[in-house]
């Protein structure tokens, strides 16, 4: 839990791509409980902005704000969509990318298995996207993947993309 912290202390905006598919429908209550827990250990780190997006094979950004705002009618959100679908990493990416607020210094955080099953699977061209967010500005993209589940080799490429210098944790460190 302290490293997780850790790496929320220095950012004034942060990202949390978060996996809604079929492959988080076991243990999604407690991602749900951890994704709180983050948003709150951001408010207290000094995150004045965060914005989470959902994303499966479909992405919706459902939250934008100070972290301290974001509770119980963006979870219910969440627990309406459910978890079902496929993963599209790179979707997620690229609703980052396309989004109009500046990246510069920005932290992403992708709460995934990163077991990548539609739209782009090929591992260096995922990396490629990262890449092009730290070109925009965005300081790192961590991972934070289930207990004992994922793709940690997948997790891995894009934590450690060109300029990404994030971190690979589990989800018990958040």
């Amino acid at each position: 839990r302290a490293e997780a912290a850790e790496h929320a202390v220095h950012f004034a905006t942060q990202w949390v791509l978060f996996d809604t598919s079929a492959s988080a429908a076991g243990d999604f209550a407690k991602r749900l409980e951890q994704l709180a827990a983050f948003a709150n250990q951001a408010a207290h780190a000094g995150t004045m902005r965060l914005h989470v997006v959902a994303f499966d094979q479909g992405a919706v950004e459902v939250f934008a704000g100070p972290p301290g705002q974001f509770g119980a009618s963006q979870l219910d959100v969440l627990r309406r969509r459910g978890a079902f679908g496929a993963t599209d990493l790179a979707l997620a990416l690229a609703t980052v990318h396309a989004t109009p607020v500046p990246l510069t210094g920005a932290r992403a955080v992708l709460f995934s298995d990163c077991v990548a099953t539609a739209g782009q699977r090929d591992p260096q061209r995922l990396r490629q996207a990262v890449a092009g967010l730290a070109a925009l500005g965005l300081a790192r993209l961590d991972v934070v993947l289930p207990a004992g589940a994922g793709d940690t080799a997948l997790a891995h490429v894009l934590a450690e993309a060109p300029r990404a210098g994030g971190i690979v944790v589990s989800s018990t460190a958040v």
